[in-house]
């Protein structure tokens, strides 16, 4: 089967206050969080998993957002020599402006994969606060103009041999991870299914959550079916693997 070596980018920080972070937390913990997109790459095919976003972009939804100049998700793909027009798939974890942003714009020739519960849920939100999280101009240009390359996923689904996404749902409802098949074993990404280490070693939901319930099973599919997991938000990544896994 194929394998893949993953690239861990670091686009921003913030802070979160830890009830955010982990359910019914301490209300006085403040935690440095990063924001993270992902690159899988084998010798024939290139993944985005989610986009990454500008500062200028971030900014407009959470004002405490960090940017460094090299940040920038466009610099951290030339850092690794990826060129965004060439990347063959982008799998969005879920559709919160950290995970979908202006960068998709070009992403120009990748097939777009989402679950169908996710988008429906952003398009038609029960309650106009849930709409405060999301970067509708990049929903309307993958359901839109670039309808035909999106993919709609129900549960679980093999994009390419050694990548499979599946359900995992609890930060919102159409949430899904990432299985990757690498030389060191299967990893998860998991997107915000674990914000930390934290959250999936000590069984502990994220405190930003659609259904508590969902969480914890999902973190149990995650540890079932991982060798190791990356977690969407966690700076640990980059000291316990580096900036290229395995």
């Amino acid at each position: 089967m194929t394998e893949y070596t993953i690239y861990p980018l670091k686009v921003a920080e913030c802070d979160n206050e830890g009830p955010r972070v982990y359910y019914l937390g301490d209300c006085s913990e403040v935690l440095r969080l990063h924001n993270l997109f992902w690159i899988l790459k084998s010798r024939s095919v290139t993944i985005a998993v989610d986009t990454g976003f500008t500062g200028e972009r971030g900014r407009q939804f959470m004002p405490a957002i960090i940017q460094q100049p090299h940040e920038d998700p466009f610099a951290q793909l030339d850092r690794i020599g990826v060129d965004p027009g060439e990347i063959d798939h982008v799998i969005l974890t879920h559709l919160h402006f950290d995970h979908l942003s202006s960068p998709i714009e070009r992403f120009t020739r990748a097939q777009i994969w989402v679950n169908r519960r996710e988008l429906a849920y952003v398009q038609i939100p029960p309650h106009p606060w849930f709409g405060q999280f999301v970067d509708r101009q990049a929903v309307e240009l993958i359901t839109g103009p670039w309808r035909d390359r999106l993919y709609l996923v129900e549960e679980e689904t093999e994009v390419v041999p050694g990548i499979t996404i599946f359900r995992t749902a609890g930060h919102t409802p159409g949430h899904q991870s990432v299985a990757v098949n690498t030389a060191a074993g299967w990893a998860v990404v998991a997107g915000d299914a674990a914000f930390t280490y934290r959250n999936i070693e000590d069984d502990i939901p994220p405190g930003f959550n659609w259904n508590v319930e969902e969480c914890f099973a999902s973190m149990e599919r995650i540890r079932r079916r991982a060798d190791f997991v990356l977690p969407g938000h966690d700076g640990l990544v980059f000291i316990r693997h580096g900036e290229k896994i395995p």
